[in-house]
């Protein structure tokens, strides 16, 4: 009896590694699961804004002044002039408005003095960056009064102006925001009243340029 315990123990002592390793077969692997992917952050819907905000565009204010000279045939005289324009308006996107004050004072060959403060409207249209074209206006309410004294007359006439000129204006240098350093051209037409001789009205030409500063 006992020899056949001694030979089932021997049994089972050699079949005891055989059975471990059919566990360990049989034993499911250990499974190693990806990281979990990162959620996409979602951004906060915004409110669109509206496209009338988008085109409306606050007016600028706008100051300038401008030195030059102006070449005019009034009274069926030539006259060469100088001085200065003030220059105050408001710009936008796409115009800009300005109302100018400008005084002249000169003569004419023949000695004919002339002193002229005058009143414009004036309308630009940006082109680019550096070019502005546009026309300035001079009529009622807007005219000019002018002084005329002949050098042989100690008296001083007067005189109403009003007229039309297309304008062309160019920064030679530009500064930060409106800021430039531009050169201005006006060609146009001019109707001259003469207040004596029964009104006598007089259509000539009226050239003006001159360098300026925009703030």
């Amino acid at each position: 009896m006992s020899m056949i315990r001694l030979a089932v123990l021997s049994l089972l002592l050699l079949a005891a590694p055989f059975a471990e390793a059919q566990v360990e077969s049989i034993s499911p692997t250990e499974t190693v699961l990806p990281p979990p992917a990162s959620v996409p952050e979602v951004p906060s819907p915004t409110t669109p804004e509206p496209v009338s905000a988008r085109r409306f565009q606050r007016p600028q204010l706008t100051l300038g002044i401008v030195g030059g000279m102006s070449f005019q045939y009034l009274i069926e005289t030539p006259f060469l002039s100088g001085g200065a324009e003030l220059r105050i308006g408001a710009l936008t996107r796409v115009v800009e408005v300005s109302t100018r004050l400008r005084f002249l004072a000169g003569s004419s060959l023949a000695g004919l003095l002339v002193l002229q403060p005058s009143l414009t409207l004036g309308v630009m249209f940006p082109v680019d960056s550096r070019v502005r074209i546009g026309f300035d206006l001079t009529a009622p309410p807007l005219v000019r009064a002018m002084i005329i004294r002949y050098a042989t007359h100690p008296d001083w006439g007067r005189a109403l102006l009003a007229g039309i000129g297309f304008e062309t204006s160019i920064d030679i240098v530009k500064g930060q925001g409106n800021r430039a350093l531009f050169w201005v051209g006006t060609l146009g037409i001019d109707l001259t009243t003469v207040l004596a001789n029964g009104n006598q009205v007089v259509v000539g030409p009226n050239l003006w340029t001159g360098v300026g500063y925009r703030f």
